[in-house]
């Protein structure tokens, strides 16, 4: 399956003080959305559990799944959960999911 739409110019914005991500204005299609890891972190195992809380992104590259937007449409489910790799066994990630 090939990657879609690349959006450029269609910045973020932060809604508020949880670190949520908005992208507004995002036109109809196929997209994914690649998440990069801080420093001393690495992805946990996408769809472990409540599919709200759970992480969406591979663990190999951090993308989602492709997925289709429709005019108008606002979908805040999408996340990527982190572990910490520094200093011996891995911790959960205490920043916010969304």
């Amino acid at each position: 399956m090939s990657r879609k739409k690349r959006l450029r110019g269609a910045g973020p914005r932060r809604s508020g003080k949880s670190g949520k991500l908005l992208f507004p204005d995002v036109p109809p299609g196929q997209y994914f959305i690649q998440f990069l890891p801080p420093a001393g972190f690495d992805f946990t195992q996408p769809s472990q559990g409540d599919a709200i809380l759970d992480s969406d992104a591979d663990p190999l590259d951090g993308s989602t799944a492709n997925f289709t937007l429709i005019a108008g449409q606002v979908d805040p489910t999408f996340d990527a959960g982190l572990i910490t790799v520094l200093g011996g066994a891995p911790r959960r990630y205490r920043g916010s999911r969304r």
